[in-house]
């Protein structure tokens, strides 16, 4: 009978055991991965975006589309801008980076079956 007991009770305390819930927090917040981050570009994120600078989209005289942009910020900045252009039957995305001088306009060549405009990340450049 003493053994039937221990045995229970050995049972019981490890079932007790193993079905505790450990949950790990440090300075009482929950220890997840959070990405606040709405939109990125080449691993940059949208909320370094300083803006100011205009996108617009051209025709130029071979009936394709260039990508005119115009930076209005009171210093150079560096844009990356990501755009879809269309060849027979597929879209095409593309990710490309303009240098824009102070009040400067940078042409960038898009497509000749249409273009349109995915995401743009202007920053300042470091003086």
């Amino acid at each position: 009978m003493k053994k039937l007991f221990v045995l229970f009770a050995v049972i019981g305390i490890c079932t007790l055991a193993y079905s505790q819930d450990v949950k790990v927090n440090i300075n009482n917040q929950d220890v997840t991965a959070k990405d606040d981050c709405p939109y990125r570009i080449n691993g940059i994120c949208s909320t370094e975006d300083i803006g100011g600078v205009d996108f617009d989209l051209v025709e130029n005289d071979n009936g394709c589309t260039n990508i005119v942009l115009t930076n209005y910020n009171k210093c150079p900045v560096t844009v990356l801008l990501e755009y879809e252009y269309y060849h027979p039957n597929v879209w095409f995305k593309r990710t490309t980076t303009a240098v824009i001088p102070t009040d400067g306009v940078k042409e960038i060549g898009g497509g000749c079956y249409g273009t349109r405009f995915v995401g743009m990340i202007v920053r300042k450049i470091a003086q």
